[in-house]
């Protein structure tokens, strides 16, 4: 343990750097003996100061620092560890959890995402999906973000059903703000409150990205309501495509509307259109029909679940002889015809729809209110700037107005902020570093705004015609992060697309 989270403050959550340099030298415990003496042969540049503060003290003060706070640490060498997690790319080497994790081990489980501001249409939908799944003892995991992220953990908690929640941050921060209160209500009702980055890592913009591939990979599938072109829900929807995970989309109110085009091209691909709540437990009740409670399922609505209901018995056996291709004429003298009519009775009995008072009625759709003025867009927005956090002010909850044990932690606190992406300007446009005899395959694409790194990921992709971000990494020598800004924003663009895989290609 004390070796994985020495890595982190190497190179901080979600680097896939870890995995790399642990193949390379055999476990984590041969990269700290390697990197504490000095052998920097496989540490980027970058990381280098990082790799000469980090040490196995700091480790142990923050396993003390969690054990104090009820924070329970798993490596993803521990039994565990949730195992579809551990399956798919770049999975998390730490998690760090509030909670009990295990509450998807023996459930179903699935993903709900989407807008932070999300309109009328895709709240109603997302109370109604979300309201379903929790009556089924569906746990569902989010991102605990506002809007669609915040419906889905707060439809499980009224119903005290555990959902679990991944943060972008650590979880000494609180973000969104004054929502430690909600965290303390998932735990209670059974759910779990997880984050791959160290306690006291500030949120960030880029984390988030790195967050959504842990969104999917801990479900069956994933949900996304009220997506739209440049909204963060369509990276999460490319991550479980690559996990090969289920993808159900809500329907957008025009599929004509430019900002609806990689929603569209999803549908078209496969994934599966969202009308209502059945037609995503539709897709797993036959199949998971013992993890998932249909107490209050219409079984009208279920479309693999076969019943025969209000008839007279004689109505049934007639429907029984049509679908058995028997002429309806039974010897009910011979005792082997009473036998099989009482299998067949019993078969019937089973499949009988429950009647309608029998039925508790679902609670009713309630719109949630999201906290946001009607002068949101009138008020000018002010970047807040950064402020430096003395080593005696870290660790400490600042909700609920209770003290809790401060912890010196300086040496081998990694990079708080990833480094923001910077827009090139003009005069530097001309002088941006090409790749020899790459760069001009795109000579018909206007790369003006764009950064030297998204230029040269472009013209990987367009000469290979199909490249994996593995390869990008190879060929450009740039770490995970900085390529998936890029790659991200060039599928905004609607420049390339992500296939099965994880393969990129050019449109």
């Amino acid at each position: 343990m004390r070796y994985y989270i020495y890595l982190l403050q190497i190179f901080g959550g979600g680097n896939p750097k870890i995995h790399e340099i642990i193949s390379a030298y055999g476990s984590a415990k041969a990269v700290y003996e390697r990197v504490s003496s000095g052998d920097m042969t496989l540490i980027p540049s970058n990381r280098v100061i990082n790799a000469k503060r980090a040490s196995l003290e700091t480790s142990d003060r923050i396993i003390n620092f969690c054990k104090n706070n009820n924070i329970s640490i798993i490596t993803i060498d521990d039994k565990t560890y949730p195992v579809r997690l551990k399956n798919i790319y770049n999975p998390p080497t730490v998690l760090f959890v509030e909670g009990n994790l295990s509450c998807l081990d023996k459930s179903f489980s699935l993903s709900v995402v989407g807008p932070r501001r999300p309109d009328n249409y895709a709240i109603r939908l997302a109370v109604n999906i979300c309201s379903g799944l929790a009556g089924c003892k569906t746990v569902l995991v989010s991102g605990f973000a506002n809007g669609i992220d915040s419906i889905a953990h707060s439809e499980c908690i009224k119903r005290n059903q555990p959902t679990v929640a991944v943060l972008g941050c650590g979880h000494t921060i609180e973000y969104p703000a004054h929502t430690f209160g909600m965290r303390a209500q998932i735990k209670k009702a059974g759910g779990a409150v997880i984050s791959e980055l160290l306690p006291d890592t500030e949120c960030c913009g880029g984390y988030f990205k790195f967050r959504n591939r842990i969104i999917s990979g801990l479900t069956y599938g994933t949900v996304i309501v009220g997506g739209y072109n440049g909204s963060g829900t369509i990276h999460t929807a490319n991550r479980a495509f690559e996990q090969d995970r289920d993808l159900f989309l809500m329907l957008p109110p025009d599929t004509l509307d430019e900002n609806y085009t990689k929603i569209v091209e999803f549908l078209r691909d496969g994934a599966n259109p969202v009308y209502d709540f059945y037609d995503v437990i539709n897709e797993y009740y036959e199949t998971y029909k013992d993890l998932i409670d249909d107490t209050h399922l219409d079984k009208n609505r279920l479309s693999s679940f076969s019943v025969i209901s209000a008839v007279r018995e004689e109505e049934a056996y007639d429907i029984i002889d049509e679908s058995l291709g028997n002429d309806g004429v039974y010897d009910l003298t011979e005792e082997t015809s009473f036998i099989e009519k009482d299998v067949i009775k019993e078969i019937v009995d089973k499949n009988t729809i429950i009647s309608e008072e029998k039925i508790r009625e679902m609670p009713s759709e309630k719109e949630i209110k999201l906290d946001k003025s009607e002068d949101d867009d009138e008020k000018p927005r002010r970047r807040r700037e950064k402020k430096v956090v003395p080593p005696e002010k870290r660790f400490v909850y600042k909700a609920r107005g209770e003290e809790m044990p401060k912890l010196d932690y300086y040496d081998g606190t990694p990079k708080r902020y990833l480094k923001k992406k910077k827009k090139a300007s003009k005069e530097k446009v001309e002088k941006k570093k090409e790749i020899t005899g790459v760069t001009s395959v795109i000579s018909d694409i206007d790369t003006s705004e764009m950064t030297e790194l998204t230029i040269n990921v472009l013209s990987v992709i367009k000469k290979e015609e199909s490249v994996t971000i593995d390869r990008l990494m190879t060929v450009l020598e740039e770490d995970f992060g900085a390529l998936s800004e890029s790659l991200a924003d060039l599928e905004i663009s609607g420049i390339i697309k992500c296939c099965p895989g994880g393969v990129y290609v050019v449109l």
